[in-house]
């Protein structure tokens, strides 16, 4: 039989109450019996609770504990802040994400709840600033759901060490970040064959090697962050001996912040997918890209959409090139310095898909032929909706760039209509570095880039014809900075 009242049906009311603020909720629930049954279980669905500074003192927000005991059958996800309150001494049957986060308390708050018994279907943990008790691990490496934990300013000591391995040998997605591991090693004899999301953010007292080795213990990872702030004492020693190839097969996600040498990153990349490629997003930073990370790279440029080496000062104009000339599927590119004469070179690019842009056009010889030719594959971008032209500090600081000027060929980039923002940003101090626009260049680009809401950075070495520039691009409803 069908409901008379729509609100009868659970998915309509769930829908209905993802709209509504927690206040809209509880006026919901008074509005009758019916309304209280069907909208209840929404309002103490998500509960954030606990202690905020204000005006030098504690004070507390959220649901009081007593209401929260009452309905805590009810509680799905729940935040805590500041302090626990007497929240952990209840039991959470139906609770399948809890955050604790103490950063703003100063009480020596520990977390030392049994919550494989408390908590019999969380599902996901997040715990912020606080010292967790080595019992914690032990009981969550016995927990039938935990499946996902986010650790963030926290110290794993000696004597939690085998509980928290144990536990992380079952989970499929883990963050780590601003974290210590006191033990300082992997235990060898254990295969993270469940995680499919691994962040490794600065932890500490597990060298540089060591956590390479725990990557490498990860064969089913889908995402992979890394980012470590000093590789002391690696010295000349490479990390990666041995081939890897195919360790990660579903690997699509990378993003490398380290001190990695070129046969390193090398490795690690041919080690993804099945001989074929398999990556669509990559973001490198501080690694040496040479030759044979090139080398590695085109191994999945049948797959690239995002690819970042913006903060990648070894990253050669070479390989940039090649991304143009080579991978269609690419959306999203971000690098620094490409040379005109390694575009004259090659042949059309590509990545007609190409969304956003962050480049540096380096014009090495004279001439207009070579700015022209840049435009030239410019305008074939017909997708791009964000162009930004940065001139990074201290890098081939006698090479030219591009001169976005009218008489070097910027007309051909009528046939970027999608084209939403430019942005002209220099790292350096140097004027003759800046592309110089004048007054019919910014008039053609209000006029003929129909959807540009957003011309910033630096566009003249000179202040004042800068500012009359501005002007000029604030009189169309453009956006400058």
């Amino acid at each position: 039989m069908t409901p008379k009242n729509p609100l009868e049906i659970t998915e309509v009311a769930d829908h209905v109450a993802s709209y509504l603020k927690g206040t809209d909720l509880a006026s919901c629930v008074r509005v009758s019996k019916s309304w209280r049954d069907t909208f209840l279980h929404c309002l103490w669905r998500d509960v954030h609770a606990g202690h905020t500074r204000l005006t030098g003192l504690y004070e507390h927000f959220g649901p009081c504990p007593t209401a929260v005991y009452d309905h805590r059958h009810l509680i799905q996800n729940l935040a805590i802040a500041g302090s626990c309150s007497g929240l952990d001494k209840y039991d959470y049957p139906n609770l399948k994400y809890l955050c604790v986060d103490f950063q703003e308390s100063d009480a020596d708050e520990v977390v030392n709840w049994d919550l494989a018994i408390m908590s019999p279907s969380l599902v996901n943990l997040v715990l912020f600033s606080q010292d967790v008790a080595p019992v914690l691990w032990e009981t969550l490496s016995t927990h039938h759901h935990i499946r996902s934990l986010h650790l963030e300013r926290a110290t794993i000591s000696v004597t939690g060490a085998t509980g928290f391995w144990q536990l992380l040998a079952k989970l499929e997605s883990l963050v780590l970040y601003d974290v210590t591991i006191e033990d300082r090693k992997v235990p060898k004899d254990v295969v993270f064959d469940q995680l499919r999301t691994l962040a490794i953010m600065e932890v500490r007292e597990l060298d540089i090697a060591q956590q390479m080795k725990w990557i490498l213990q990860c064969p089913m990872l889908e995402s992979l962050r890394w980012m470590i702030d000093k590789s002391t004492g690696l010295g000349e020693r490479r990390l990666i001996l041995d081939p890897i190839r195919n360790r990660w097969p579903f690997l699509n996600d990378l993003f490398i912040h380290c001190d990695l040498r070129d046969k390193d990153m090398a490795s690690i990349l041919e080690g993804i997918g099945n001989g074929v490629g398999n990556l669509a997003y990559l973001k490198v930073e501080r690694c040496v890209l040479e030759t044979y990370t090139h080398k590695a790279i085109s191994l999945h440029f049948s797959t690239l959409v995002n690819v970042d080496f913006s903060n990648c000062i070894g990253a050669p104009s070479t390989l940039v090139v090649d991304l143009l000339c080579n991978c269609q599927t690419v959306k999203v590119l971000k690098a620094r310095n490409v040379f005109a004469k390694d575009i004259a070179g090659k042949g059309p690019w590509v990545c007609l898909e190409l969304q956003v842009l962050k480049i540096c056009f380096r014009i090495e010889e004279s001439g207009q032929g070579l700015e022209e030719m840049i435009f030239e594959r410019l305008a074939t971008l017909v997708q791009l909706e964000s162009l930004a032209i940065t001139i990074p500090v201290g890098e081939y600081i006698t090479a030219g760039v591009l001169k976005f000027q009218l008489d070097c060929g910027l007309a051909q980039l009528a046939s970027l209509q999608h084209l939403r923002s430019l942005d002209f940003f220099s790292y350096t101090t140097g004027g003759d570095h800046f592309p110089q626009l004048g007054m019919d260049d910014i008039a053609w680009m209000a006029e003929n880039l129909k959807q540009l809401s957003s011309l910033t950075g630096h566009i003249h070495k000179n202040a004042e014809h800068a500012s009359q520039l501005k002007k000029v691009i604030q009189s169309h409803g453009i956006r400058t900075a």
